[in-house]
């Protein structure tokens, strides 16, 4: 649910962003990658190991695609990009959802049967890192934030 969440907050980006812009609306940007990404990635918690050599080819082909276009556009949330694709937020899948899995086989290692392996110092009374901290658990809400400001300073930046 926490996936499909976040995947329609993106169509909502992708809409606002398509009647307030001419031209480089967002199709498939960070939110739509990852709510997608946290979708696919429960069908590759049990893989492990295999994640990391997953992940590997998919940033592999990802790269790859980058430096190509293509005469059709309905795979451009996979990263087959078209000739004349031109948008302000762009993550496609290859590479960016091997970056996750590789994030899934990390997370096996550190914190096998989810626990953490290695002991950390306790910092929270620093007020940098409970600054940090908060950022960390209200991100999708600074996200939001941040758009609107972004796109009315390009915007400013434009009419002058």
């Amino acid at each position: 649910m926490r996936g499909l969440k976040i995947f329609v907050l993106g169509l909502f980006i992708t809409l606002i962003s398509w009647i307030y812009l001419d031209e480089g609306f967002v199709i498939f940007g960070a939110l739509h990658c990852i709510g997608i990404s946290i979708m696919l990635a429960y069908s590759f918690l049990h893989f492990r190991y295999l994640n990391l050599f997953i992940g590997i080819i998919l940033i592999i082909l990802g790269i790859t695609l980058r430096n190509m276009t293509f005469d059709f556009s309905w795979l451009l949330w996979l990263g087959f990009m078209p000739s004349t694709f031109y948008t302000i937020d762009y993550f496609p899948l290859l590479p960016w959802f091997g970056v996750v899995l590789i994030g899934i086989f990390l997370g096996n290692i550190l914190y096998p049967d989810n626990k953490r392996v290695f002991n950390l110092k306790n910092l929270h009374k620093l007020k940098a890192i409970r600054y940090i901290c908060f950022l960390g658990q209200h991100s999708l809400i600074i996200y939001f934030i941040h758009q609107p400001i972004m796109l009315t300073i390009i915007y400013l930046i434009f009419m002058l």
